[in-house]
Formats: structure tokens, C-alpha cells, sequence
């Protein structure tokens, strides 16, 4: 969903770097970063699980989000 809203900025910033010569590695990265990708995805939790446990250890000791934080996030986005 969300690369589908992207698409015009994405492309806008192709353009942008094509006419100003960037090479063909460039301008795929921009596609790249600017996109949201399953396998990206996947292989984050798949770190954060093995590292720190699971992402409610991973948002409670390396960002710094309170439990109580966390219940608020999970009713707006969860419920």
C-alpha cells in the first residue's frame, strides 16, 4: 500500500537524477530506499528477534517506548 502512494515522488526523484547524468546504480537505489519491500522487511524482524527477543523487548530497551506507550500504539494501529 504504501509503495503505491510513493510511486509519483519515487518516480519524480528518478527523473530528477536522470537529468542530472546520476548512473544507473544511483538512481536504482533511489528506488530502492524510497520503496517498502517484503524481503526488507522480513530480514529486520528476523534480526531484532534473534538480537533482542522479540520487537516489544526491541522498542522497550533500545528506543526507549514504555509499556504504556506501546498499549496506546496497539490501539490506534491493532485494534
Amino acid at each position: 500500500m504504501t509503495n503505491k502512494y510513493s510511486v509519483p515522488r519515487i518516480e519524480k526523484r528518478v527523473a530528477e537524477a536522470k537529468k542530472a547524468y546520476q548512473n544507473p546504480c544511483f538512481i536504482s537505489s533511489i528506488r530502492d530506499l524510497s520503496s517498502v519491500s517484503v524481503d526488507y522487511f522480513d530480514q529486520s524482524m528476523t534480526l531484532i528477534n534473534y538480537v533482542y527477543g522479540g520487537i516489544h523487548a526491541y522498542l522497550r530497551d533500545v528506543i526507549g517506548v514504555t509499556d504504556a506507550e506501546i498499549a496506546q500504539l496497539r490501539a490506534i494501529y491493532l485494534e
